[in-house]
């Protein structure tokens, strides 16, 4: 009310700012059940209300927004808190806390199957095998950055390698959560989520620190889910149980995390060869280099009715939209055209990827080089359904974050589904709204987990033995 009185930007700023805070905070207060609505308003400040909360708070001139786009934005987002919030506490009502023991109760027997047991075995070999071919992927970009820029890794950069080292190398994420929904001991899981932490590694090195975030988050997330289900099986029949937390892993993270970040703040400069030029610390500059999705959202309002075919698109949708209207199956089967590479004048005018549509606006022959200015759920729902649809979206969100640690069970493919949806889930803030559900129509997905369930069928069957593992 105060925001639409004296219409002062910094202002409304602080209001949004401090509901991000208040979610944060609320989350603390039952930190077993929100733990995952804790992280997703973590990155909802990180990549969305940073940058425009430095510029309030240190009066930094503004940079790509103005009043009326940032006013935009920061309503979008404060809407989208709100509805997180509302879904978050309306899943806790809904659950039911002796369901969630009788659930978590059943995991113990369930790990120890014969079918489960050799479940691992076989996705633990189908994901030794696709980090191989992982890692040579890694390879190939760390031998390209030898003689070229991050830039130019950005811009140039196309794999050589044949196309099924490629689609081998990417299945690996889906043969790791089929192993860990077999729910390992600790020392069973330490060594594959160590692995996968190293494949990021190559990422990291040529410039990018997208999947090395993304691997931490999932793998501390899993340790988290793995501990709170150990805690209330201890205290629904007394045995101790092992501890996925300990207290010498809690001092690391809270000693590792700010030394991560400012390692992180270095290297957002050095991997373009040029020295930091203003005078932020190095956490604050970190923070403030991340927000930029919050000028995606701001520059996206602006684009909206520009965009080409704006009237017969759907954002929100898109990635399922153009897999099954314009995928490899839609042209075996129909002859129809693909949507070409992915900054191909084709996808950003005739499929519904808003980056492509919004670079190819705002950068034209640049976003044709490769220059991209990314997404954000927030601008996605926005385009398509208005803030209404920001709005459900948001709710629906929140109840998922209250559902997962309530939902592991001793189902294993409904297991599979939610860590897959772990690994993804947590970066829309700066990406596209569904992206995080592609896996669904991914050929990668369901080729480990149909031959995972084959393999294991196969082993139960001589016999009922199950190889230890």
């Amino acid at each position: 009310i105060l925001w639409c009185i004296f219409k002062e930007f910094n202002f409304l700023v602080y209001i949004i700012s401090s509901m991000n805070f208040f979610n944060i905070s609320y989350s603390f207060l039952n930190i077993e059940k929100r733990i995952y609505f804790l992280f997703f308003n973590i990155t909802i400040f990180l990549f969305l209300l940073s940058r425009p909360f430095i510029d309030a708070l240190y009066k930094y001139k503004w940079n790509n927004y103005t009043y009326e786009t940032g006013s935009f934005a920061l309503i979008a987002i404060g809407i989208s808190l709100v509805g997180l919030l509302i879904g978050q506490i309306i899943k806790e009502k809904l659950n039911k806390n002796n369901k969630a023991k009788e659930c978590f109760l059943d995991i113990e027997e369930f790990s120890n199957k014969y079918f489960i047991k050799n479940m691992r075995l076989v996705s633990l070999i189908i994901y030794i095998f696709c980090l191989v071919f992982n890692l040579m992927t890694g390879m190939e970009k760390i031998i390209f950055i030898q003689n070229n820029t991050y830039l130019d890794y950005y811009i140039e950069y196309s794999s050589k390698l044949p196309v099924f080292v490629k689609g081998i190398s990417t299945m690996m994420p889906a043969a790791l959560v089929i192993y860990l929904a077999t729910m390992p001991n600790k020392k069973k899981a330490i060594i594959p989520l160590g692995l996968y932490l190293f494949s990021a590694l190559p990422n990291l090195i040529v410039g990018s620190r997208g999947a090395i975030s993304e691997a931490l988050i999932f793998v501390f997330l899993y340790f988290f889910l793995r501990d709170n289900i150990n805690k209330i099986l201890e205290k629904s029949n007394g045995i101790s149980k092992e501890k996925w937390i300990t207290k010498l892993m809690k001092k690391f993270i809270f000693i590792s995390v700010p030394v991560i970040i400012l390692i992180f703040s270095a290297y957002n400069y050095s991997r373009f060869g040029i020295e930091k030029e203003n005078n932020m610390n190095p956490i604050v500059d970190f923070a403030y280099s991340q927000g930029v999705s919050f000028t995606v959202v701001t520059r996206g309002y602006k684009a909206i009715p520009y965009l080409p075919d704006i009237e017969n698109k759907n954002y929100t949708f898109g990635p399922f939209i153009d897999y099954v209207t314009r995928g490899t199956p839609a042209q075996i089967l129909f002859g129809v055209e693909g949507l070409g590479a992915s900054n191909s004048i084709v996808r950003a005018t005739e499929g519904n990827n808003f980056n492509a549509a919004l670079s190819y606006y705002l950068y034209g022959a640049r976003y044709l080089q490769g220059h991209g200015a990314g997404s954000s759920y927030i601008i996605e729902l926005y385009a398509d359904y208005g803030f209404m649809g920001i709005a459900i979206f948001s709710i629906l969100l929140g109840m998922l974050f209250g559902s997962i640690g309530n939902e592991i069970s001793s189902k294993w493919f409904k297991n599979v589904i939610l860590l897959r949806v772990l690994m993804d889930v947590f970066i829309i803030p700066r990406g596209s709204a569904l992206s995080w559900l592609t896996f669904f129509i991914a050929p990668q997905f369901w080729v480990p987990v149909i031959c995972c369930w084959i393999g294991a069928k196969i082993l139960s069957k001589k016999n009922g033995i199950a190889i230890k593992i």
